[in-house]
């Protein structure tokens, strides 16, 4: 199984960038952060097979809500979310439910929590963020996104090209 995760691009320096991307590391513009999601969401379009795994956190740092990336890529990609725990205190690893996403934050966020109540707990639960989105982050309830190309991709296939659009080969490969 290949999984693709993102990494800061500063980490993306020779001979470590050649490794990470061999590992399925790809370079995280930190200055321009919209593009990741839009750069994820076509590597679930392109790809027949393709998982993608990260901190819904979004950083080492304890912060007081989720970071939005992981559910707007889903979104734009018309892919399900796949959970994940550590539960330190049984010393227990795991995978979830896949949960497809409604659009609905809220709603959604709801299963989310309730899935991690009752499966994970942290070594230091005082450093996990609550499962809950800043309040202010703006989460389009669409399930589209515009490539590269500013054509509209819509997930209605699973992998985020509707059947009359262009094939997965007529899209830009994912920058490298």
């Amino acid at each position: 199984m290949e999984v693709h995760f993102f990494g800061k691009d500063t980490l993306f320096w020779f001979p470590l960038g050649t490794v990470l991307r061999a590992m399925g590391g790809i370079p995280l513009d930190r200055a321009n952060p919209g593009s990741s999601v839009e750069q994820a969401a076509r590597g679930f379009r392109v790809a027949d097979s393709y998982y993608f795994a990260m901190a819904p956190e979004g950083t080492r740092r304890h912060k007081p809500y989720w970071k939005t990336g992981f559910y707007r890529i889903a979104l734009a990609a018309g892919v399900p979310v796949v959970l994940a725990f550590f539960d330190y205190e049984r010393r227990r690893l795991g995978v979830g439910p896949a949960i497809d996403l409604s659009g609905d934050p809220e709603r959604d966020l709801e299963r989310i929590r309730e899935f991690y109540d009752s499966n994970a707990r942290p070594k230091h639960g005082g450093k996990m963020a609550p499962v809950a989105f800043d309040p202010e982050a703006r989460i389009s309830s669409q399930r589209d996104v515009k490539d590269s190309t500013g054509e509209t991709s819509y997930a209605e296939n699973g992998r985020g090209n509707s059947p009359d659009q262009a094939s997965p080969t007529d899209l830009p490969p994912p920058d490298q």
